[in-house]
């Protein structure tokens, strides 16, 4: 069986954080239905389980303050810097590591995925390949940004700052290009950001060209980029 590419996993990971918002949000109108109902304690338990993954995330990404991840330098070194050690270190798709920032019992808030296999060693000075910021329970979260753009902010605010930095070409829906390598995707509710991801589009290309088989090759050109 062919190998999806990684751009498109990455579209599924956002397909299944909004499916996941919407499921909270069920959740929470269901809790308030049947906390009443004894009957009903395995459905109220689920509840809480997700209401206290959402807390978690959300505690997660208040303690890490004011924090701004600027593409430009966007480095392994950078991340560990500003978000800390990451708090989840797991096996991604196509032979690639995941970190995870202010992260509950199933997802993080903050996700990074680098062109290196599980168990290798990644240089601080790599770049991820995608980088995935999320608004839990779709609250406003104002001192997370990405680029300068905040989760929370209106999509109007996203597009004046790339057009003040000069970028922000069309090149999908709810996507535009961020700088000459990175492309931005996300996700509204009622005109606010509730997600943000950053791809490396060059990575992308030349991951979906060249299959599973160069990754380690591909991760030495990143690392060299990055000097």
């Amino acid at each position: 069986m062919r190998t999806k590419s990684l751009f498109e996993r990455v579209v599924i990971d956002l397909c299944v954080v909004v499916a996941a918002a919407l499921l909270i949000v069920g959740s929470i109108v269901g809790y308030a239905w049947i906390k009443e109902r004894p009957q009903r304690a395995e459905s109220r338990k689920r509840a809480e389980a997700i209401l206290a993954d959402v807390s978690a995330q959300r505690n997660g990404l208040l303690a890490l303050g004011e924090v701004n991840l600027d593409p430009s330098n966007l480095t392994l070194a950078d991340l560990q810097q500003k978000l800390h050690q990451p708090a989840l270190k797991q096996s991604g798709p196509q032979n690639t590591t995941n970190f995870g920032w202010a992260c509950g019992v199933r997802r993080c808030a903050i996700r990074a995925s680098f062109l290196v296999p599980f168990g290798k060693e990644i240089p601080p000075d790599m770049t991820p390949v995608a980088l995935m910021v999320t608004s839990p329970l779709l609250g406003d979260f104002h001192n997370v940004a990405l680029g300068g753009v905040h989760l929370g902010d209106k999509v109007e605010m996203l597009r004046e700052i790339c057009q003040k930095r000069g970028y922000g070409r069309q090149i999908g829906y709810n996507r535009v290009s961020w700088g000459e390598e990175w492309g931005l995707m996300w996700v509204e509710v009622q005109g606010k950001i509730i997600v943000l991801v950053l791809t490396d589009e060059n990575m992308m290309k030349n991951v979906k060209a060249q299959g599973d088989g160069n990754l380690s090759g591909l991760a030495s050109t990143r690392k060299g980029d990055a000097k």
